[in-house]
């Protein structure tokens, strides 16, 4: 059977995360858990965590019960079998342009029939205690999240080729980069930009695929949760801390 989150996401209901992007402390995973949000993005396109603090990360995140999702910057099997085995809840591949790359995600993410992905059991991500290996394998495929994040014009010119590929979950918008790929950096606002957002977001709802999208500006979650929109994932532990750390500069210059 699909996970809590799988199914939580296929029922349509609305998730609210956040990026994890510097900071490898394991614990800041309970921090942002106490805090209320619902799964963690691991940013391991930008970020520059090594395979051990993932891991430990992960870990934190499956004693918690807290879905964690590894944003990768392409689907090389080392990697994806890597994360896996820790035991990630599953994978966002970033730039995801082309069907191709959607279907190498699901090639190395998950096991046959569906993809390749390499058999190790003995590992993190059974709790080192597996079932039967065709009832693991069977329960391992139906748990596994696997979303693309389209970026680029091509990504959404090919949108539909995209969600319909077997084991995507489904897409979430990188709207700074897409931004740019529009030649309007920083105008996410920018009506192609709101043309392309919006196509990928009703090709997902056409297809009954959740779609989200990564933004710290509220008010722009807001308005495409308004639209459909069910995947939520909102600033990150540095920009929580750049916010609060310079909201208490500001209260204490008032009194200086």
């Amino acid at each position: 059977m699909k996970s809590d989150f799988r199914q939580r996401l296929h029922d349509g209901e609305c998730v609210l995360g956040t990026m994890l992007s510097e900071v490898s402390t394991p614990n800041v995973v309970r921090i942002l858990h106490a805090c209320g949000f619902e799964f963690l993005l691991v940013d391991c396109e930008h970020g520059y965590f090594d395979l051990s603090q993932t891991a430990a990360i992960v870990s934190v995140c499956g004693c918690l019960g807290m879905p964690v999702i590894i944003r990768i910057p392409e689907a090389g099997r080392e990697l994806v079998t890597k994360y896996m085995d820790m035991g990630a809840t599953g994978l966002l591949l970033s730039m995801t342009s082309t069907p191709e790359q959607a279907k190498q995600l699901v090639k190395y993410a998950k096991y046959a029939p569906l993809g390749q992905r390499g058999i190790s059991v003995q590992r993190a991500h059974t709790g080192y205690n597996p079932p039967p290996l065709s009832q693991y394998i069977k329960e391992a495929n139906d748990r596994t999240v696997l979303f693309v994040q389209i970026e680029t014009r091509e990504g959404i010119k090919n949108i539909e080729d995209i969600l319909s590929i077997d084991g995507i979950d489904g897409a979430m918008i990188g709207p700074n980069d897409m931004a740019g790929d529009f030649g309007c950096p920083g105008q996410i606002e920018n009506p192609e930009v709101e043309d392309g957002i919006s196509k990928v977001l009703s090709t997902a709802l056409h297809l009954h695929k959740p779609c989200g999208i990564i933004s710290s500006n509220i008010q722009m979650l807001n308005k495409w949760h308004s639209r459909g929109m069910t995947i939520l994932s909102c600033n990150s532990e540095v920009g929580m801390m750049l916010k609060a750390g310079k909201e208490i500069v500001k209260e204490i210059a008032a009194f200086r």
